[in-house]
């Protein structure tokens, strides 16, 4: 928590950012206007020509939003130091997007491997053999530290933060709670589920990447209405799942050498699409 709050407290004298940090006050002024209105729409009103006006009002301010959600998003996609047009996939952006791509990597090794090889044979492969026989806590733990190890960077805590929440989710929905229980050996989950994990592992790490930079400031800027910054964070998470969602990835997951040039390769064109598609 700390290092977050240090790194979102250096965001506005980085040139990167500056930009970005108006268009997400422009997504929370808008986010701030509807809360207004919808206050007003749950009052009794007898006039049919308010109504209608208090209609249009809402209409406006909701295009408002989704026109400053635009933007922003595209923005973050073009950020000074490239977004990502390099023809090898490769991207030349320095910001955001090198620690997701190296977390997606490893995430992707290790939910193909339990999911075929089951989780004690997936720690052996990993040095993380003494976590066998552990509840799912320490193993989250201990999978986690293996996917994203560092946290210095705002990148890196933003990956590490996704991958933490994937990972989690994983377990959980395969294996019930989180604290208990010792998982069986194999998911045999199949490609659809297993894509849809690396999607997810993106869309957290972007809305961890762009809105917790921000969080202190527009805590700030809206102090008399807390509700704005919950709202806010809300909208832009939505947007984030349904734009990547549209993506309808799918790769044959269980079949990549996640550990060679192959998963590497995979996670480049995802991460191009995921660039092109904000634009």
């Amino acid at each position: 928590m700390g290092t977050t709050q240090s790194i979102s407290s250096r965001v506005k004298y980085d040139p990167n950012w500056r930009g970005l940090n108006t268009a997400i006050s422009s997504v929370a002024k808008a986010v701030e206007e509807l809360i207004a209105l919808d206050t007003e729409d749950s009052s009794d009103h007898t006039d049919t020509e308010v109504d209608v006006n208090l209609d249009t009002k809402i209409k406006k301010a909701e295009k408002r939003k989704e026109k400053n959600l635009g933007k922003l998003f595209k923005r973050f996609a073009e950020l000074e130091n490239g977004s990502g047009r390099s023809s090898t996939g490769k991207s030349k952006n320095k910001v955001w997007g090198r620690s997701g791509k190296k977390a997606s990597i490893r995430l992707g090794y290790v939910l193909s491997s339990i999911a075929t090889s089951g989780l004690d044979k997936t720690l052996d492969a990993i040095g993380l053999s003494h976590l066998k026989g552990k509840d799912l806590k320490t193993i989250v733990g201990g999978l986690l530290d293996y996917c994203a190890t560092n946290a210095d960077t705002m990148d890196e805590v933003a990956a590490r933060a996704a991958s933490g929440l994937i990972i989690e989710e994983f377990l959980k929905n395969n294996w019930g709670p989180i604290t208990t229980g010792t998982p069986p050996q194999a998911a045999g989950l199949s490609d659809n589920e297993l894509s849809k994990c690396l999607v997810n592992f993106w869309s957290y790490y972007i809305f961890e990447n762009l809105f917790e930079r921000f969080n202190e400031s527009i805590l700030q800027k809206f102090t008399n209405n807390p509700t704005v910054k919950a709202n806010t964070a809300h909208e832009i998470k939505n947007f984030i799942i349904n734009s990547l969602n549209a993506l309808n990835y799918k790769v044959e997951f269980i079949k990549i050498d996640w550990k060679g040039s192959e998963g590497r390769a995979i996670i480049d064109r995802l991460y191009i699409s995921i660039i092109n598609i904000f634009r």
